[in-house]
């Protein structure tokens, strides 16, 4: 009998798991308009987490899971314990905010992972995870369009200079690297689908998501199209997979990428990147003959990012050997607010030191290499295609641009992607 419950229990907390996938979009409005609803349920699912790994049958795999677990968490304990002692000015809330949200990554990875594992031939026969992710980047998409005909949506950027908005979400960075992550996955739901008719009917929500990729005017969003049509436009064209449908496939894609192009100039991101060479070519010019413009060029020419770098490595150079070891904290030693290098490994290098970071970064190294692995034996087929492409450019856009694995609105994304090329790979080291 208490057998029977856990088992039950544990298939509850599965489909929990999966169908959380959907609730993105509505928690990062939430958390926009300042309802702690995503809050609350982001925690929740740490927790229901936690929960799972505790039922998981007696095995091998299940006391490596709870030894690493309680090793992170008595790390974390004197980790505040060093912050505390060291650190001045010092802010209990936002250290534990940025404990959480770290550990909110580690953790789902290693559920999510074992949740679709276990699933794998219910996920990949109804394309659940695909069917999930479409919907959240066609909700992202109607959002963003409805943000930009009221003229509500928060500036991506705070210069004037550069243009693009979020629509109704915190972060420019973060939304970049899920929509990012998330075409990869609506391409290839896209794809697969058998019915050429549900294709057409597919096709605007496509249409809508590059077109929301384009406004949010960020380089890493604009990149992630072009990159991920390219790809499957030369698939499609040297009809890898075969595909009966191959050349309608390399028509649609062909039209979206020249649409995507032509539309540059008149998006948010061609301001951004100077697409124009009308009047803004000719202001410009007029600021470089200004000599008191100059200092607003330094911006421009220098990101204020390598600032921060050099300051945090000056920082951790004359901190002590134990913070060093167990971290600086959030944003570092700061004097007045904390300062960000914006590149997730450094930041967690800084923030959680040597043993932190190496017990952090070691869920995601060890699953990288099996993976990696096994990869190299496989067949490789679109699903393997899209979710390495989509790891690539999730992993790619947290240790260049940062707000990946400490932010809980794009780590889902990157677990979720990740988890799926597992199972697609289908290692056998959990199956056992």
């Amino acid at each position: 009998m208490h057998l029977l419950q856990h088992t039950k229990w544990r298939k509850r907390l599965e489909y929990s798991f999966i169908y959380f996938i959907a609730l993105q979009p509505f928690l990062d409005i939430a958390a926009f308009i300042h309802l702690p609803i995503s809050e609350i349920a982001r925690i929740g699912i740490m927790v229901a987490g936690f929960w799972y790994i505790l039922l998981l049958p007696p095995g091998k795999w299940k006391k490596i899971f709870i030894s690493y677990f309680l090793l992170v968490i008595s790390f974390m304990v004197v980790h505040l314990i060093v912050t505390l002692g060291w650190k001045h000015p010092f802010s209990v809330g936002e250290e534990v905010i940025h404990i959480v949200k770290s550990m909110f990554f580690v953790e789902l990875l290693v559920v999510f992972i074992l949740v679709f594992n276990k699933w794998h031939v219910q996920l990949k026969k109804n394309r659940t995870i695909e069917r999930l992710v479409f919907f959240n980047m066609a909700t992202i998409g109607g959002i963003m369009l409805v943000a930009t005909i009221t003229g509500t949506g928060k500036k991506t950027y705070d210069a004037l200079a550069k243009a693009g908005h979020s629509g109704w979400f915190f972060s420019g960075n973060e939304l970049s690297t899920i929509v990012a992550m998330g075409f990869s996955m609506m391409l290839l739901y896209f794809w697969t689908e058998q019915s050429f008719n549900n294709k057409i009917y597919q096709l605007p929500f496509i249409v809508l998501v590059i077109a929301s990729m384009l406004e949010i005017g960020t380089k890493v969003s604009f990149g992630a199209v072009v990159v991920i049509l390219g790809i499957a436009l030369l698939l499609a064209i040297i009809g890898y997979p075969k595909h009966r449908e191959r050349w309608k496939h390399a028509a649609i894609l062909a039209t979206l990428f020249m649409m995507t192009i032509i539309a540059v100039p008149y998006a948010a991101i061609g301001n951004n990147l100077n697409f124009f060479f009308g009047e803004t070519n000719s202001q410009q010019e007029e600021q470089k003959d200004t000599p008191e413009d100059e200092p607003e060029q330094v911006p421009e020419l220098l990101s204020g990012r390598s600032e921060f770098l050099d300051e945090l490595q000056m920082q951790f150079s004359e901190a002590p050997l134990l913070q060093k070891l167990f971290g600086m904290g959030y944003g570092g030693n700061y004097e007045q607010e904390p300062k960000l290098a914006e590149m997730d490994m450094l930041d967690w290098f800084f923030g959680f030191g040597i043993v932190g970071s190496l017990l952090l970064f070691l869920p995601l190294l060890s699953i990288g290499i099996l993976l990696l692995r096994h990869l190299l034996l496989c067949k490789w087929n679109l699903p393997i295609i899209f979710a390495a492409l989509a790891t690539c450019l999730g992993l790619g856009s947290s240790f260049v641009a940062g707000h990946v694995l400490s932010s809980p609105a794009a780590s889902i994304y990157l677990i979720v992607v990740i988890s799926f090329l597992w199972m697609h790979v289908n290692p056998p080291t959990l199956n056992r």
